[in-house]
């Protein structure tokens, strides 16, 4: 909720010409996309990072376990639509950070020499 409460204020302070919601947008959104390409890989490869952090514990019964079961009972219990919410997420993440940063570049289209 806070970050569509950020992204809401940065799209008001661009669209009044404001040089201060130019340089947050450039700020704020590549945030968002660096955020975004550190937190996407564990939600796809999560069984392969479970089973890594597993493999190096100390703890046996954490070694022994199956861990492609674990995430595949895991994912079972979330509903359906779930993945398609992830998948867009990933999407506004990443394109639309980099459609606002190209935007924000572009001086015709963020309005600044109009």
């Amino acid at each position: 909720m806070s970050i569509g409460v950020c992204l809401t204020a940065l799209a008001l302070l661009n669209l009044s010409a404001s040089g201060t919601g130019r340089i947050l947008s450039w700020i704020f959104q590549a945030v968002i996309f660096v955020l975004g390409c550190v937190i996407m890989p564990g939600e796809v490869f999560t069984t392969r990072y479970i089973k890594a952090a597993f493999h190096k514990s100390d703890d046996p019964s954490l070694r022994g376990l199956d861990v492609e079961a674990f995430v595949d009972a895991a994912a079972g219990a979330y509903p359906s639509w779930l993945r398609g919410v992830i998948a867009a997420r990933l999407i506004l993440a990443t394109v639309g950070s980099l459609l606002v940063i190209v935007a924000s570049a572009l001086p015709a289209v963020s309005g600044y020499f109009a």
